[in-house]
């Protein structure tokens, strides 16, 4: 089973890749998703800034939650710590 962090927004040069690699990154912003993948990550559950019912194509796993679900993910991940 993956772990998953959280790291904000996964802003260029703040993703740690001791902390990321192999593990899937909540990222709180929709394209910063790139910083997760650049340091390792094996996925990504980002919270859908950008718009609805649009494909993207990324270079690994990535999901984008309504701002809701993605409040319910998060709050799951900090019990979980």
């Amino acid at each position: 089973m993956l772990t998953m962090i959280t790291h904000s927004f996964c802003a260029k040069d703040c993703v740690d890749r001791d902390l990321v690699k192999g593990k899937i990154v909540l990222c709180d912003e929709f394209l910063a998703n790139k910083e997760a993948y650049k340091a390792g990550a094996v996925g990504s559950i980002v919270l859908d800034t950008f718009t609805r019912d649009v494909s993207f194509v990324f270079p690994f796993p990535v999901s984008s939650l309504s701002l809701e679900d993605y409040n319910s993910v998060k709050s799951y991940v900090k019990s979980d710590e």
